[in-house]
């Protein structure tokens, strides 16, 4: 997940620190955590969500080592959409919930990145364009992995396989 001061300059409230909630905090999470740690000057993890208790300790427990502030916890991600304070959320949860919750984080003014694919079907798909053009805030797919130094060499070796 990366991010430019271009692209910082078109959320409103620019010039502060945004708040952002990470929903879904296994595997992917972590990665969550990291790019926002990569921007703590500007980006902050002020609530973490995840619905198994103890995932959830573990990674707010993480937060406040990383980054030396806890963050509020939820189990409901629909309690985050209704936080004021959150600007943004990111998405880390089973596939089958990556377009239901971005529409739900564009409804409840969020910005939001959701990791691939951002929808279950085709359907969902139209219906999370719709909402952000409905909505006016920003929405990014994370697609980082299919051009990673890592995805790229697995790619050449099985492009040799006979």
């Amino acid at each position: 997940m990366g991010t430019t001061a271009k692209s910082y300059s078109r959320i409103l409230g620019s010039n502060d620190r945004l708040n952002f909630a990470v929903i879904g905090l296994n595997s992917r999470g972590y990665a969550h955590l990291a790019a926002l740690k990569a921007n703590k000057s500007s980006a902050r993890i002020s609530h973490v969500c995840d619905v198994d208790g103890n995932i959830l300790k573990k990674f707010a427990d993480k937060v406040q080592q990383e980054l030396g502030e806890s963050p509020a916890t939820e189990k409901d991600f629909r309690k985050i959409l209704e936080h004021k304070d959150v600007d943004a959320i990111t998405i880390a949860t089973p596939d089958h919930w990556h377009a239901p919750m971005a529409i739900a984080g564009l409804q409840g003014g969020k910005h939001v990145y959701v990791e691939k694919p951002c929808s279950h079907n085709p359907a969902e798909g139209e219906m999370l364009v719709q909402a952000q053009q409905k909505y006016g805030k920003l929405v990014q797919m994370g697609t980082q992995q299919r051009s990673s130094p890592i995805r790229s060499r697995s790619s050449k070796k099985f492009a040799k396989a006979p």
